[in-house]
């Protein structure tokens, strides 16, 4: 699901702007939270979290619409490593050893992906 909605942001960023995708992805999101009133300390911390999601999600479209999707998919999977430090850290969480093995199988094969097209790219030209 993760890489369905890079190539389905890849395949949008050209044919609408960066505030409508933008758009499209806030109001939903708007309409789940407001589902239960929040409390006036919780109102900041939504419209922070809101503001930074917003902002990744700018980040993240500007970078489709330079590069192409799988050149990107290295750098998408750090969040991988970013969520379980942040989860281990503020929340002590500790990942599962099945969440462990998989990222140790899902990194390497996208960096091998990746280097195996970047080799081929460079033969052809």
């Amino acid at each position: 699901m993760f890489a369905s909605l890079d190539v389905l942001n890849k395949i949008f960023i050209g044919k609408e702007s960066f505030w409508a995708m933008i758009f499209y992805t806030a109001f939903p999101t708007t309409l789940i939270s407001t589902m239960v009133t929040p409390t006036l300390p919780q109102l900041g911390l939504l419209a922070l979290l809101g503001a930074g999601a917003n902002l990744l999600l700018f980040c993240l479209l500007k970078s489709f619409s330079l590069v192409d999707a799988s050149a990107l998919a290295p750098f998408r999977y750090t969040e991988l490593m970013w969520s379980a430090a942040v989860g281990a850290l503020i929340f002590g969480e500790i990942p599962a050893v099945s969440t462990l093995v998989r990222t140790a199988v899902i990194i390497p094969s996208t960096l091998y992906v990746v280097w195996a097209e970047n080799q081929k790219a460079k033969s052809s030209n």
